[in-house]
């Protein structure tokens, strides 16, 4: 019996053991995360608000800003190769034919085409049809596009090229080559035969009356740009000159014939229509030749405005700063790992200058930081590739 009772009291004490641990294990499951990993020891530490973060060290700002050019005056050069631009037109033959044969009788008709494609018709000047006829019997009739070009008697074999209008020319065309009834003496068969017929123009080509010049603007060039001026000689190489047009990024900047004893063209560009990277400068002219020699673009430059990058310090971190728990650390990391980097940096219109070869630059700017908005510069005194500048809060 006594047996029996130690027994039942055992089991009990297991029971009220094994909901205790229940409870337990429930309440560290229920508990936030934070306190549940301190409770247990994990050295995982989740960061909930921007105090915790000025507790376990935070990077306040961070950016790429890129290449920051440097500048020692306030006019900038880009230099172009000279232009030489002219027309070439060459007489060309457009399309051709062995022979046609065409007939025509009282009762019967049978006509000879010619077709031909013009590529450039704008470009095609002085078109001609030519023509040997072997036989030419009764009135020949060719019509271009439907419009009748002649009709007349040819008597003899090498026939004065036809004058084919621009006016009637199309991109695709079709010449007819018809002949007369021969009337009254019905018995007759009218016949044509021509050979080695021909299309002839003056084609002009364009490859040689275009030019495009690319060069590039930093940012810092642009941001900074109160005007661009486009300077060349102009040198009419014939004396049947056209217009010269100057596009900078499609917006046309010049269009006229420019005088060619003046020593000096100048053009202004208006900054609005010039890019950060790369701008393409065109030239082109209608008929003739010039050539352009020394032309540059020279850049003004308004007072430079270097990039500035600001970043906020709330009143937990700075109170953090101003007793000395933590400090501010700036860190600059560069592209280029050989050559000196050389500027200032203004904190809260603070200067401080860098001289480093290394890849980085670190500097405590504690003393200079401010409770809420804070501003920094860069004044380079030299080009710089700068990959990061990041502000922390360190310990």
């Amino acid at each position: 019996m006594v047996l029996s009772t130690k027994r039942g009291q055992a089991a009990a004490a297991a029971v009220l053991l094994a909901i205790v641990a229940g409870l337990i294990i429930m309440f560290i499951v229920l508990m936030p995360p934070a306190e549940r990993a301190q409770l247990l020891g994990e050295s995982k530490t989740t960061i909930t608000s921007t105090s915790d973060i000025a507790v376990t060290g935070a990077v306040l700002f961070k950016t790429s800003p890129g290449r920051i050019d440097y500048f020692s005056n306030k006019d900038l050069e880009h230099t172009l190769s000279d232009i030489n631009i002219f027309t070439k037109t060459e007489s060309k033959i457009i399309a051709e034919k062995n022979s046609i044969y065409a007939k025509r009788s009282l009762f019967s008709k049978k006509t000879a085409e010619f077709s031909f494609k013009i590529k450039n018709l704008g470009q095609t000047d002085n078109v001609l049809l030519s023509f040997m006829a072997k036989n030419a019997q009764g009135r020949v009739i060719i019509t271009l596009n439907s419009e009748e070009i002649y009709n007349g008697i040819i008597n003899t074999k090498n026939v004065k090229p036809i004058a084919l209008s621009k006016s009637s020319l199309k991109d695709d065309n079709l010449l007819v080559f018809s002949l007369s009834s021969p009337g009254l003496a019905f018995w007759r068969t009218n016949e044509l035969v021509l050979e080695d017929i021909k299309t002839l123009g003056d084609i002009t080509s364009l490859d040689t009356q275009y030019s495009k010049n690319v060069f590039l603007v930093s940012d810092t060039e642009k941001k900074n740009m109160e005007k661009m001026i486009l300077k060349l000689y102009p040198e009419c190489q014939s004396n049947d000159v056209g217009r010269l047009t100057i596009k900078l990024n499609t917006h046309e900047i010049y269009n006229n014939i420019p005088d060619c004893s003046q020593t000096i063209l100048e053009v202004e560009i208006a900054p609005e229509i010039i890019v950060s990277g790369e701008n393409a400068l065109t030239f082109s002219i209608e008929q003739g030749a010039y050539l352009l020699t020394h032309p540059k673009l020279q850049t003004k430059l308004k007072e430079i405005d270097y990039p500035t990058y600001y970043f906020d310090i709330p009143h937990e971190q700075f109170n953090t700063i101003k007793d000395k728990t933590k400090k501010v650390r700036l860190t600059l990391n560069f592209v280029d790992i050989t050559d000196s980097k050389q500027g200032e940096f203004l904190i809260n219109a603070n200067i401080q200058s860098f001289d480093t070869k290394d890849t980085s630059f670190i500097y405590d700017m504690s003393n200079y930081a401010v409770e809420g908005n804070n501003a920094i510069k860069i004044k380079p005194k030299r080009s710089l590739d700068v990959r990061e500048l990041r502000v922390e809060l360190i310990s």
